[in-house]
């Protein structure tokens, strides 16, 4: 009895954190929203890609056709805006893999994610292939 007690009101209590940021507006009302809430991180003229073949992506970074590639490798978070069931803020958390023609389109990159993804820190770079 005393365990259902307790189960009823870590229920309760979950529910209240729920409702009470939906209604400050800090959660999105339903999982399809959370959309709205991520930036846009894809680069404009990077392809996503890795080193020696470690790539989910059909890309690797010897097969691009450009005269220099940078790899750029961004890891990072943001607060999510949603909450787990104890109340716990979720973090969004990324780590991008890159090649980009230029160290400028990289560098931009990098200072775009930075701006969106910077808590908690994470690591970046750039790192000129050829």
């Amino acid at each position: 009895m005393a365990a259902s007690k307790a189960f009823l009101a870590a229920a309760l209590l979950a529910g209240a954190l729920f409702s009470s940021g939906l209604a400050s507006g800090g959660m999105p009302a339903f999982a399809a929203d959370v959309d709205v809430y991520v930036p846009d991180t894809v680069p404009e003229e990077g392809v996503a890609c890795l080193l020696n073949g470690f790539s989910l992506t059909e890309t690797n970074a010897a097969s691009l056709p450009w005269s220099d590639v940078w790899y750029g490798h961004f890891s990072g978070g943001r607060p999510s805006g949603v909450q787990d069931v104890v109340g716990r803020e979720v973090v969004d958390w990324r780590d991008e893999h890159f090649c980009f023609p230029s160290k400028h389109s990289c560098n931009a990159y990098m200072t775009k994610m930075r701006r969106a993804f910077h808590r908690p820190e994470g690591y970046w770079t750039c790192l000129q292939l050829r």
